[in-house]
């Protein structure tokens, strides 16, 4: 049951996530079939995605994680394995969607300078679940913050207009690991 929870859940996470990239969601829906279909109930039917838009990604991620934690796997070593493995997939679905360009909304609550931008400190909650915390200039994300993801993973990074600069650190999603980053990138 344990790997058919994590198939189920990286299944609809592109579906998931198209919630709060309503533009790339309406792209994709007029030039591409549907790929994913239920086979469970009366017949085949084509997935949609649950009605929790309002749910956030954060909330649906420590839900897919509970289901797959609760889950039953033969092998012993299986479960966290597969719970990191949900994880990064569902971090490569996000970046992927984030390269598409279209801008995830949000709310900001913070100081703003004299034009009504976003400057000095200030919190920015992503639709998507993600929340930055940390210094602003011109609406972009200049100096240090904090990024927590919304898989659980959090970067403590140094930002010039909103691109990750330097050296930085990422806490991985289990709390127990941490890596090195140098200019966003993995080191």
């Amino acid at each position: 049951r344990g790997w058919t929870t994590f198939e189920s859940a990286v299944s609809t996470e592109a579906l998931a996530r198209l919630a709060y990239f309503p533009g790339l969601g309406k792209l994709l829906e007029e030039r591409l079939p549907p790929k994913v279909v239920e086979i469970d109930g009366a017949g085949p039917r084509v997935a949609e995605m649950e009605d929790r838009a309002d749910e956030g990604m954060g909330p649906r991620n420590k839900r897919v994680i509970a289901a797959i934690e609760a889950a039953s796997f033969t092998g012993k070593g299986d479960k966290p394995v597969v719970v990191q493995l949900y994880r990064d997939y569902a971090r490569k679905v996000n970046n992927a969607m984030v390269d598409s360009g279209e801008v995830v909304q949000g709310e900001y609550e913070g100081e703003y300078n004299a034009a009504g931008e976003r400057e000095g400190r200030g919190v920015m909650r992503f639709a998507d679940g993600d929340i930055y915390e940390g210094e602003w200039k011109a609406g972009w994300f200049e100096g240090h913050g904090v990024y927590r993801h919304a898989d659980g993973g959090v970067d403590a990074v140094f930002f010039k207009q909103s691109a990750p600069v330097g050296e930085a650190v990422r806490w991985m999603a289990d709390g127990q690991r941490a890596a090195r980053l140098r200019d966003g990138n993995l080191v």
